[in-house]
């Protein structure tokens, strides 16, 4: 799933795999695509190249984007009061 903003054009794209059988989490925000329930995994974040993608699979709802940007929020340190990071890379 794509989760960068359509205003960034780059060669390539930040998305957040998907899955029909990870485990549960709400840092794994539930959505519906093509009639099957999936995770979207933003624990495992990742850029590829654009053109590796296909068409897209569907929209998410409102409500499915709001849960997708909170876990985000948390997983990059973006939540208020959240805590980055700050070893050595």
């Amino acid at each position: 799933m794509v989760v960068q903003s359509s205003d960034v054009e780059l060669s390539t794209v930040i998305v957040a795999p998907t899955s029909t059988s990870a485990l549960d989490s709400w840092l794994r925000p539930a959505a519906v695509i093509r009639g099957q329930r999936t995770r979207v995994m933003v624990e495992q974040l990742r850029a590829v190249d654009a053109r590796r993608l296909g068409q897209p699979a569907g929209m998410l709802t409102s409500d499915e984007i709001a849960s997708v940007d909170r876990a985000l929020d948390v997983v990059l340190g973006l939540a208020p009061g959240g805590r980055r990071y700050s070893g050595a890379a």
